[in-house]
């Protein structure tokens, strides 16, 4: 089995590393984005019971697929003439 990730409009971050410093940024590492607290319901008994380490694991083990189209949502007229 595996999993299929089509055009994610936000991917959330495994580490608490970020491409730029945001020390002063308060939350930065919370759900949504990150893996730092703040989970939803659904969500926060896994996360108490994993911890970060565990919730990277999980996802590292499962075999995942991700997908992203590449014509814009104004560009549709163009795709429909342009299909094989």
């Amino acid at each position: 089995m595996y999993q299929q990730v089509a055009n994610a409009g936000s991917l959330l971050w495994l580490t608490k590393d970020r491409p730029a410093p945001n020390s002063n940024c308060e939350g930065y590492d919370d759900f949504k984005y990150g893996l730092g607290g703040k989970f939803p319901a659904y969500a926060t008994g896994d996360a108490n019971k994993l911890g970060r380490n565990g919730l990277v694991d999980r996802y590292r083990s499962r075999n995942m697929h991700y997908a992203w189209g590449t014509v814009r949502d104004c560009d549709i007229s163009f795709a429909r003439e342009n299909v094989n």
